[in-house]
């Protein structure tokens, strides 16, 4: 169905809304409301899609080990499909040191711990049959710093040296979004060290015939003698201080907010001759360090390397700094070096011809740095932009990419360069407005936001929105009532809707402040492991309420999950929704109102954010498509009274309950 940009002359007609409640009786005329048109994109899939963000890890294990992986997510997609999302969101997917995947050791494979490739080629093709799109997240400012091709960079005389930026000393930069912090690391080039860990026979079956994950360099465990495994390892600089049998500490690659709760393993080079305590998992056959666990095995003895000597480290040849804007594990590309354009071109290329539908593409604002600065949002970053969007579709013209720019609107825009940049941006002034408009009942928050995008962007970009993500805390409501208002406002405003894993069963936030309490697995049941495992699960759920599950809410028809269904449902069936046009009608009183149209249809969406039942009417002459007959409210299927020339300027709508919402639609002419 083509969907053509509304006519300016009739968007700009004065509004004269009159609204009552018990207490008051006012009429607003809100001339300043700006109308948006719809997008020329608005014929995409993207413009139409409703993406649910999945973090692999947190979403469904497959195997009991604690871990969400490929099967898990697969055997997951008919809920996401009768929810009514029909795009996915997979957070980083590639092998990482990390849990969270955002330093990356290889952009052309995934995380053992997930699957196998052929694992995530079954999922895709599930989730293509299924009639869902699948977007990566895609990690082009920095790599890990245990990627093959830092390791390389430290040798001075490497090819790929030039790959990352380099000082002989601090030049002081702040980080690019304003903050102090050190962005320069020092690290010895030209030093390697490496040690070899012999391991009893009482962890064989922890570590035979298995991958062994220390500091993301994946490689199996060696058996040199009956019973006996060994297992060798390059070691980059960082400190961290670990417990050992006779003291000390030794260097390996986290810091401490960064150690994981148990999916990594930490080989590590101790000072002084200490015996390591690992620790034997029977349910997870992993083994780990004593700071995981309080079950020790006092093995093994860290012996001589091949080399003879119990670390054997190279002459250092000089100290250099190398350029890291988040943390020191994860350093910059220079993507000033034709090498890096042409090697992570060449591994999105490999996702898309997989069948991969597009990117979101990570920390978008910082991708280039200056000589002699790391501002964001500068001239070489947005031509990266332009260039790697073009590349995409290159290689697959229907792909889409979507930029993390957490910024204001007006940059913002910047990034979509007039149809040659990203397809959509991630709306962050929305969320926040959003959100304090159903806290506060404050409708003219939501209104002012969508006037900066009105007079920001282009129109050609397709707002990306949502009301929550994996780097902030999951918004917490004083009612389910809110949490549904924040979901109606969401699914009907302009833009396409993101939504974040557990959000439509309102999952909270963790307890404490770390990244993994907004990241925590997913709640399907009541049971043991919550239905997402059958072990024990990687990090500890954010709540034991048993409300707070799919399985509670799925048959209650007046849940927080039932209620995004319907939402999904109507937006799926209704165009405007999806990608038509915006007109705005009131935002004020605890009401906000507006019209979404295409060229020959419109409907009236109406939101109480107040805290008591209103009666509204709405002024109808607004609408920009001739509309006249019957009246239906789709949300609860209430035939109104008929549309005409007596009441188009003061069409009612009686008892509209707190936080409720009122659909309106009008028969084609």
């Amino acid at each position: 169905m083509i969907k053509l940009p509304l006519v300016a002359s009739r968007l700009l007609l004065p509004l004269a809304l009159t609204l009552t409640s018990a207490a008051t009786t006012t009429t607003a005329a809100d001339t300043s409301m700006l109308p948006r048109k719809a997008s020329t994109a608005a014929n995409t899939w993207w413009a139409n899609a409703a993406f649910y963000q999945v973090f692999v890890r947190s979403f469904q294990d497959s195997d009991g080990d604690g871990i969400g992986d490929f099967k898990g997510l697969t055997s997951r997609l008919d809920y996401l499909k009768n929810l009514g999302v029909n795009a996915l969101w997979l957070m980083p997917i590639f092998p990482s040191p990390s849990y969270h995947g955002y330093d990356v050791t290889d952009y052309q494979n995934v995380n053992s711990q997930y699957g196998t490739l052929a694992d995530f080629d079954a999922l895709l093709k599930a989730a293509h049959a299924k009639g869902f799109k699948v977007m990566l997240d895609w990690v082009p400012n920095h790599t890990s710093r245990n990627h093959p091709w830092f390791q390389a960079a430290r040798d001075p005389s490497s090819d790929k040296h030039d790959w990352y930026l380099w000082r002989t000393s601090d030049p002081g930069w702040r980080k690019p979004w304003g903050e102090p912090g050190t962005v320069w690391f020092p690290v010895t080039t030209g030093a390697q060290t490496t040690s070899r860990v012999v391991f009893p026979g009482t962890i064989q079956k922890a570590l035979g015939g298995r991958e062994w994950d220390p500091n993301g360099d994946a490689s199996a465990a060696t058996q040199v003698a009956p019973g006996v495994f060994e297992f060798v390892a390059r070691l980059p600089e960082g400190s961290y201080e670990y417990k050992t049998a006779v003291g000390g500490s030794w260097s390996e690659n986290y810091g401490a907010g960064d150690r994981p709760d148990g999916p990594n393993i930490r080989l590590a080079v101790p000072a002084g001759g200490a015996i390591v305590k690992f620790v034997y998992d029977a349910n997870k056959h992993t083994v780990r360090d004593s700071l995981n666990n309080p079950g020790e095995v006092k093995a093994p003895d860290v012996v001589p390397a091949r080399s003879g000597s119990a670390t054997a480290t190279s002459t250092a040849t000089n100290t250099q700094y190398y350029y890291a804007a988040f943390w020191e594990g994860m350093p910059d590309l220079n993507w000033r070096n034709p090498g890096v354009k042409a090697a992570m071109n060449d591994a999105a290329a490999f996702w898309l011809k997989r069948g991969v539908d597009g990117f979101r593409v990570d920390a978008a604002r910082y991708i280039v740095e200056n000589k002699d600065d790391n501002l964001p949002d500068n001239a070489d970053t947005l031509a990266w932009t332009k260039d790697f969007t073009r590349f995409v579709k290159s290689v697959k013209p229907d792909a889409a990419v979507v930029g993390e720019v957490w910024t204001d609107l007006p940059t913002v825009a910047k990034y979509f360069l007039n149809g040659q940049g990203e397809d959509l941006a991630f709306n962050f002034d929305l969320r926040d407005a959003l959100l304090g408009a159903v806290r506060g009942g404050s409708p003219d928050l939501v209104q002012t936001s969508m006037d900066r995008v009105t007079a920001s962007y282009p129109t050609s970009g397709v707002d990306a929105i949502f009301t929550t993500n994996h780097d902030m805390t999951r918004p917490s409501f004083a009612s389910t009532t809110q949490a549904k208002t924040a979901a109606s406002l969401l699914l009907t405003l302009p833009g396409t809707p993101f939504l974040y894993y557990g959000q439509e069963i309102g999952m909270p936030n963790g307890s404490g402040n770390a990244d993994e309490e907004k990241r925590t697995p997913m709640r399907w049941t009541t049971q043991g492991g919550a239905g997402f495992t059958t072990g024990v699960p990687w990090y500890a759920f954010s709540t034991n309420d048993p409300n707070v599950t799919v399985q509670a809410q799925q048959a209650n028809a007046a849940s927080l999950l039932s209620h995004y269904r319907r939402l999904l449902s109507l937006r799926s069936q209704i165009a405007a929704l999806r990608s038509g046009g915006y007109v705005p009608l009131q935002a004020k009183d605890g009401v906000l109102s507006f019209v979404r149209s295409t060229s020959d249809a419109a409907v009236v969406v109406i939101v109480n954010l107040g805290a008591s039942a209103k009666n509204v009417t709405v002024d109808l002459s607004r609408v920009p498509v001739k509309i006249a007959g019957p009246v239906m409210e789709a949300w609860s299927g209430r035939k109104l009274a008929n549309v005409d020339a007596r009441n188009q300027k003061a069409y009612p709508v009686a008892g509209l309950e707190a936080g409720g919402l009122a659909i309106l639609t009008f028969p084609a002419k």
